[in-house]
């Protein structure tokens, strides 16, 4: 065992599966721009898409925006994409980042054992790079993630210890450096793990597809991701919470403004007009349904209560809108429905096309950044790179506003029906 294991144990027990958002401002400010700096990891684009989509329908009014320039096999001291220096001076810092958000650690420890030399590079170099974006980004705030979970939970680690044991001691101290010198640190590692754990028992098959080659996560585990930076970040875990009772009287309203309240003996109806949209779980694909499940994503990050007590009838149907929501007891309604869970609803429709714009917008600027100002610039003229990156550059704001535009709330009329 390497000297520094006790660490681990000390992150262990700093750090809690999905603790509450803490108390304080979010950590992004309006307009800020997002520079996520990482491996294969985060380059596939996966956890970053939730990432941005959620704080364009959490904060709509932030208008941040976000530059995803992760590059596959990236370590704090090497990069394929070039020297670590060319890597910050053409791929970061142009982007005038105001956050930059680093995930590294995979791939610096090989895939092996703990080894101190490899470990000393790794250290070496974060530190390094901190220092060379400090000074490319003059006041530019870090948020350092500890590496994510190498799944040695669904199969057998490989070693005594595991690789993630090494991911554990890599991140404790990525947790003590961002302490050290006044960063925003995540622990991302944990969430990840314990998801794998809660999912293991209820769905074998699918707990070995959440993190498929044991490296690189799927879209269900993409969520545990993005919630721990969320978390980390002071995210706001409500998006409305709404409650009524039977004869109309509006006793909570988070995020939300009721008008219009009208009770019979058999309908509640009104319309509501909230401040923020659900995050849109494909609940389509069983991997993201687990972990959005299990994680506690859902329950800690994504809760759009519905609460009406005192219903007399024994079932009602629920419109919102044109679309009908579902079928409902006053048991369950008077406990509480989270209506981030149904798909039919049109606030849950209108995030799932900020979604979609986000995932355009994003491989726009994959395309402007990889293909043509890395792949093209050795062999185009600088005034036709010029011309087309300005080109593409207004192409790509133009989707950030389209995603601005479609995260905004719309006024809804909500129909309560017994049957």
């Amino acid at each position: 065992m390497p000297k520094l294991r006790p660490l681990v144990w000390l992150a262990a027990v700093t750090f809690a599966l999905w603790p509450h958002p803490c108390s304080g401002q979010f950590f992004l400010q309006p307009s800020d721009r997002v520079v996520l700096y990482g491996d294969s990891i985060t380059e596939l684009d996966k956890w970053p898409l939730v990432l941005e989509t959620f704080v364009a329908t959490r904060l709509p009014a932030h208008r941040c925006r976000f530059f995803n320039v992760a590059w596959s096999g990236e370590t704090t001291w090497r990069s394929a994409g070039g020297t670590i220096d060319t890597r910050i001076n053409r791929d970061v810092a142009p982007r005038l980042p105001d956050v930059i958000a680093i995930l590294l650690g995979s791939n610096d420890g090989g895939y092996v054992a703990f080894s101190a030399d490899r470990f000393s590079a790794f250290t070496t170099g974060y530190r390094n790079l901190l220092a060379k974006m400090s000074y490319a980004c003059p006041g530019v705030r870090f948020t350092l993630s500890t590496p994510p979970a190498y799944d040695d939970v669904t199969r057998e680690p490989s070693f005594a210890g595991g690789y993630n044991g090494v991911m554990q001691t890599y991140g404790a101290y990525v947790t003590n450096l961002a302490a050290a010198q006044g960063h925003r640190s995540v622990d991302m590692n944990t969430p990840m793990v314990d998801a794998l754990k809660a999912v293991l028992p209820v769905d074998a098959a699918w707990a070995k597809l959440l993190i498929g080659d044991r490296i690189h996560p799927g879209e269900g585990m993409s969520l545990a991701m993005a919630g721990a930076v969320l978390t980390g970040w002071n995210a706001p875990g409500t998006v409305t919470d709404v409650r009524l009772s039977a004869s109309g009287t509006v006793t909570a309203s988070v995020n939300a403004s009721l008008t219009g309240v009208v009770a019979t003996a058999t309908t509640l109806k009104w319309y509501q007009t909230d401040t923020c949209l659900p995050y849109p779980v494909n609940w389509g694909d069983r991997g993201s349904d687990l972990a959005a499940t299990y994680s506690g994503f859902m329950d800690n990050l994504n809760m759009e209560r519905l609460q009406i007590s005192n219903l007399p009838a024994s079932r009602y149907h629920l419109f919102i809108g044109t679309s009908y929501v579902g079928d409902f007891t006053p048991a369950q309604l008077g406990a509480g429905v989270n209506l981030a869970r149904y798909s039919t609803t049109p606030m849950y429709k209108q995030a799932w096309q900020v979604y979609q714009a986000v995932q355009a917008r994003a491989a726009l600027f994959r395309s402007r950044w990889r293909a043509l100002e890395y792949a093209l610039s050795p062999v185009v003229s600088q005034p036709t790179m010029d011309r087309a990156a300005t080109a593409m550059d207004d192409v790509e704001t133009e989707l950030a506003q389209r995603v601005w535009s479609l995260a905004q709330p719309k006024q809804q009329y909500y129909q309560l029906v017994a049957f």
